[in-house]
């Protein structure tokens, strides 16, 4: 499998109302709540010890004619570092119940700094799913970067930074998806003037058929 590309474009900045459909086939089954992490042994408890699991973003992709619920979040249960993002999967289908098809998948290995991860959001193409997200990994601040995963949350385009100032801290991230591969993507920069900036995001070379 060829990995995508996500590349940085100039474009205005709009505003869009999307409505977020799941089809009406997936629906066909009462709805459910499913526990996708606990707090157990999620960190220390102490200053720095981590969130446990919080700061989640969802959506969602299709693939075969299932319907795939991707949520992808902070996680402080891990080995490594104060926390770092995961994903998990959820499968629905109009005659079977939920169920987790991947399961807590580790998205970062960040443990230079005390921001390994921070305020992942999560936008869809339909079939993959584009994430942005805050690091001060090797760095004395904040940056943004974005990655991509596919509906198992196997990654399908590696992270790359899309802020610009390394002199500001520069995070708390959003995306939303604008059609054709499209995405625009903001991020704050904190520095003698805060100050938001948008970037326009394309993927190539797509990893879906």
């Amino acid at each position: 499998m060829n990995q995508a590309r996500l590349r940085r474009s100039i474009g205005a900045l709009v505003s869009v109302s999307l409505a977020t459909l799941i089809p009406s086939t997936a629906l066909a089954i009462p709805s459910v709540v499913m526990q996708q992490a606990t707090g157990t042994n999620a960190g220390p408890q102490k200053q720095n010890g981590g969130p446990g699991h919080e700061q989640a973003t969802v959506t969602y992709v299709e693939r075969d004619g299932k319907v795939y619920v991707v949520n992808i979040y902070m996680s402080s249960k891990v080995s490594e570092g104060y926390w770092q993002c995961k994903c998990s999967s959820v499968e629905l289908s109009s005659d079977a119940s939920p169920k987790l098809v991947a399961d807590q998948v580790q998205l970062t290995n960040n443990t230079n700094g005390d921001r390994p991860c921070n305020h992942p959001m999560a936008a869809s193409d339909g079939k993959n799913v584009v994430w942005v997200y805050g690091t001060d990994q090797n760095s004395a601040n904040t940056r943004t970067y974005v990655a991509a995963v596919d509906h198992m949350c196997n990654q399908v385009a590696s992270p790359r930074r899309i802020s610009e100032n390394g002199n500001n801290n520069e995070g708390a991230p959003h995306i939303t998806y604008n059609g054709n591969g499209r995405f625009t993507a903001g991020y704050l920069s904190t520095g003698n003037n805060d100050t938001s900036f948008a970037v326009g995001l394309e993927e190539i070379g797509r990893a879906h058929v």
